[in-house]
């Protein structure tokens, strides 16, 4: 689970998108709307949903792992930088050699 908190009553959260399946994209194609008759924007994606599955957690023989027993895969980090920051945004990072490789 990933919590949002805010300092504020402002704060900053960018909608992220998804491709959308193949079937969805022929139909709108031919048709020039989904199957329910909305019109979509193939090129940006449809929104990404609350549960992130297409990232998958670290095992043991990830090239990616440096042995941190919390760590996070990179592309998880990148998405919730994008979501919660805009670009310029300073943003911390309290880990040792975040985002580095051995």
């Amino acid at each position: 689970m990933i919590f949002f908190y805010t300092k504020g009553k402002t704060w900053t959260f960018n909608r992220q998108f998804t491709p959308y399946s193949e079937s969805t994209v022929a139909v709108t194609e031919r048709t020039g709307r989904r199957v329910n008759k909305t019109e979509i924007d193939l090129e940006r994606g449809g929104h990404m949903p609350d549960r992130w599955t297409d990232i998958n957690a670290l095992q043991t023989w990830s090239p990616e792992r440096l042995g941190y027993p919390t760590q996070k895969p990179v592309a998880l980090l990148e998405r919730i930088i994008k979501a919660s920051s805009n670009p310029g945004d300073v943003v911390l990072g309290p880990v040792a050699e975040f985002g580095s490789r051995r």
